[in-house]
């Protein structure tokens, strides 16, 4: 009995069935992959393909974006830690001047 956790296929034996499928698709019509028929494996086979084939492309697309996402994140996330760190050095700056001017009026008075 097979299992069903195969592994992907790799080497030769993948790019030969590689092989295979491109020609096969490129030699089916877009008529056909929009009807296929349902006793026919090949046809079954190939619109099969174009779907994983299509899945594939909408996932690699995903993957792009979220990697986009990520980076974008990242440098902004950097930037707001730079501004909250400058923030911070410039209440310390207004605190200590504003502790000065109080000293200041002490002695004056």
């Amino acid at each position: 009995m097979a299992s069903s956790n195969k592994e992907p296929a790799t080497g030769p034996q993948a790019k030969a069935e590689g092989e295979h499928w491109g020609r096969v698709l490129d030699t089916v019509t877009s008529e056909e992959l929009a009807k296929p028929n349902d006793s026919d494996p090949e046809a079954l086979a190939v619109t099969a393909v174009t779907e994983i084939d299509k899945l594939t492309g909408e996932l690699v697309s995903a993957r792009d974006y979220l990697k986009a996402e990520s980076e974008r994140i990242k440098r902004e996330t950097t930037r707001l830690k730079t501004l909250s760190k400058t923030a911070l050095a410039s209440v310390h700056i207004i605190s200590d001047n504003l502790s000065k001017w109080r000293v200041d009026e002490k002695e004056t008075a």
